[in-house]
Order: C-alpha cells, then sequence, then structure tokens
C-alpha cells in the first residue's frame, strides 16, 4: 500500500480492482478520492460510487461528478449514460436537478484541480 499512498497509479488501480475485500472500506475510499484529482482512471471513481453500498446521496453525486469530468474531457455524453444506467439497475434513485447541479460543480472544481502523474525515472529514458 506504500506505493498507492505515493501516488504510483498503476498500483492503485490494481488496489482497488483487485483487492476489493482485503483493503478496509476507509482506505479504499481515500485511494478513490485520491485518483480522482490524478486522472488516473475515472472510471474507478464511476464505478465505485454507483455501487449499491455508495447509496448515500453524497457518494451518488460523486459518482456522478466523475463521470460529468470524464465527459467533459472526452467530450462525449456515454459516461453520464452508463452511470445514470448503473444506479438504476443497483435500484439506487437517479439524480434530481439540485443534485445533478451538485455534480455538475464538483465536476467543474476537479477538472480546475486535476494533477496528472508524471513519472520521471530511468526506465524511460528521452529519445
Amino acid at each position: 500500500m506504500l506505493a498507492a499512498n505515493n501516488n504510483f497509479l498503476p498500483l492503485v488501480n490494481n488496489t482497488i480492482y483487485s483487492n476489493l475485500d482485503l483493503v478496509p472500506r476507509p482506505y479504499m475510499s481515500k485511494l478513490v478520492k485520491h485518483s480522482i484529482h490524478t486522472y488516473s482512471n475515472l472510471y474507478i471513481c464511476r464505478s465505485y460510487y454507483s455501487d449499491v453500498e455508495n447509496s448515500d446521496r453524497d457518494n451518488v453525486i460523486m459518482g456522478a461528478a466523475c463521470s460529468i469530468v470524464d465527459d467533459t474531457l472526452e467530450d462525449d455524453t456515454k459516461n453520464m449514460t452508463i452511470y445514470d444506467y448503473s444506479i438504476r439497475h443497483n435500484h439506487i434513485d437517479p439524480l434530481t436537478k439540485d443534485e445533478l447541479k451538485k455534480a455538475q460543480s464538483i465536476a467543474k472544481d476537479i477538472i480546475d484541480n486535476m494533477t496528472p502523474a508524471i513519472y520521471i525515472d530511468e526506465m524511460n529514458p528521452r529519445p
């Protein structure tokens, strides 16, 4: 977990995907929230927050915000469509108009504060 704590995004993604039952829920939540601002993989955020166990409205709004960020950066709308389907499939109430506005505001804040991870090491020398 040390590498995940130090922004090694492949391990963050691997930890989230592979060790769901082994990683304590608060730590998993911390990893997901951290991965949002590094633009490592917003699919993680969308799928994590559309899970039945995350039916708290703040979590549902955060998942929508991740989907909106992904759609904004990809100039598409498929991620929000998939998110809407996922929460309905998991029997979570859809977003209200006010919640959608809040998600859009959070998405704007995420984009404004996004810091992609850049690795500089001897394994990847310049050409």
